[in-house]
């Protein structure tokens, strides 16, 4: 623009591979809808199938299906640019000095895997994971651990809790895919989770300063996972 700013212009598509995406999904986009299409699954997929003679890929990530992720409610997109602690919309401000992020669009990241010889394993939310693997075990540990100082106690089981939370992290998805191997992965097995009175495999880990912050200290404005999950937060 005018101030060597960048400006955005509505052209035609920049390759006729976003239009095919979209029809193999059966999905058609309102007029002025906005959305990211991520045309480089079909490779990382094929790098991660032909890095592997056997084993296993786990995908964490904040995502939805196709028909979630292009719903009507979400025309916006899920772009984000987090700079400084901070949250915004705006991938043109300060370029090269804020990070940019969008969703996962899990449907075509699924075809894709699948097409690059992976089998598809397995998708849960991180808390089901979580919870399949002991979680709850791991956290009565740590309530119940003797000779820890309250507010070490209550930042560790704060910290835990926020990876299970149902309307944040817990809700980010996991999805496994394999190459070469059988079996049910743990995380994705039938039946009951593991319960709290269930023995853990060994002592549940304490938080160390490597990991993130726990509390005791003002930190700028960040976005809530909740938001982050929701594609919301403006």
């Amino acid at each position: 623009d005018g101030d060597g700013g960048f400006e955005e212009r509505a052209g035609e598509p920049s390759t006729p591979e976003l239009a095919r995406r979209l029809d193999a999904l059966g999905v058609s986009l309102s007029e002025g809808y906005r959305a990211e299409i991520n045309l480089g699954l079909d490779a990382w997929c094929a790098d991660a199938a032909g890095a592997l003679d056997a084993g296993y890929v786990l995908v964490i990530d904040y995502g939805h299906e196709a028909d979630a992720y292009y719903a009507e409610s979400r025309r916006t997109g899920t772009l984000r640019c987090y700079a400084g602690h901070t949250l915004n919309a705006e991938p043109y401000r300060e370029p090269g000095a804020q990070d940019i992020s969008v969703h996962v669009e899990l449907t075509s990241l699924r075809n894709a895997a699948e097409g690059a010889g992976l089998a598809a394993l397995g998708s849960a939310s991180q808390a089901g994971f979580l919870r399949a693997l002991g979680f709850d075990a791991y956290r009565a540990d740590i309530a119940g651990r003797r000779g820890l100082p309250a507010s070490v106690r209550t930042a560790n089981l704060r910290a835990l809790d926020t990876l299970v939370a149902p309307d944040g992290m817990g809700a980010f998805r996991v999805l496994a895919f394999g190459k070469g191997v059988e079996g049910a992965l743990d995380g994705f097995a039938a039946g009951a989770p593991a319960q709290a009175s269930d023995e853990p495999a060994h002592s549940a880990p304490l938080a160390t300063a490597e990991h993130m912050p726990l509390g005791g200290v003002p930190e700028p404005r960040m976005p809530t996972w909740e938001e982050l999950v929701r594609g919301g937060a403006g």
